[in-house]
């Protein structure tokens, strides 16, 4: 990741070897209400350190969305099913799962990752997530 704004993080090197959710919730009325109205922005997921499954594992990548705290979230958009292999690392450092602009309508509030680990729990792996104007 490159220089950018906190409070558009999701996740920061974020560990994940089995289902979990971003280590931050961005709250859109604090990040900025009105950050990016008119202009395209863009949801970036990567992995930062090699995912390692301890046998075949999935994991699939959402970015959801609530309007309210602790409610309950639903889909804005996620990448494909990623195969993890015991073979090796199928997701290596550098690898992008998700660079795609967010849909142009109003998101709700709050926004989060859900990284979801099924089949096998990976052994190690890290990931980026972030939104900017940068397409």
């Amino acid at each position: 990741m490159g220089i950018m704004d906190k409070k558009w993080i999701l996740s920061d090197g974020q560990a994940i070897t089995a289902t979990a959710d971003s280590e931050t919730i961005i709250d859109m009325n604090v990040a900025d209400p009105n950050q990016g109205m008119g202009t395209p922005m863009y949801l970036h997921v990567q992995v930062s350190v090699a995912l390692v499954s301890a046998g075949s594992g999935e994991l699939d990548v959402q970015l959801v969305e609530c309007a309210t705290s602790g409610g309950s979230y639903t889909e804005v958009m996620a990448a494909l099913q990623n195969d993890l292999d015991a073979a090796g690392a199928d997701l290596p450092a550098g690898t992008v799962l998700i660079h795609a602009a967010l849909p142009s309508r109003r998101l709700q509030r709050y926004l989060k990752m859900v990284y979801t680990v099924s089949t096998a729990d990976a052994e190690s792996g890290n990931i980026d997530a972030w939104i900017d104007m940068d397409g």
